[in-house]
């Protein structure tokens, strides 16, 4: 006599998950790429972002911000991250790097 089927919750791997929290809220208040985005911040950049040829009312995609590539850079040098790959990796896959 064959056992009745049991009744079970399976792992689904491919459910999605939405979180309302913000990168800033997920990183913890001592973390240290904060301090590297503060850093940057206090930064005169405007040599740079003088530069930049996307204006409002033309065509084409808007620039990064050079503060946000100057941190990603600067974070990834302070741990020891010195191939592009690796960085893109980070990037998808690290909260610290998004």
């Amino acid at each position: 006599m064959s056992q009745p089927a049991r009744r079970l919750r399976h792992a689904n791997r491919h459910q999605a998950e939405m979180r309302i929290e913000s990168l800033d809220q997920m990183l913890p208040p001592e973390h240290s790429v904060r301090s590297v985005w503060e850093f940057v911040g206090g930064l005169d950049l405007s040599e740079l972002s003088g530069r930049i040829k996307a204006l409002p009312g033309r065509a084409g995609a808007p620039a990064f911000d050079p503060r946000l590539l100057l941190a990603l850079w600067l974070y990834a040098t302070i741990e020891g991250v010195g191939s592009c790959r690796e960085l893109a990796e980070l990037i998808q896959n690290h909260l610290a790097y998004r």
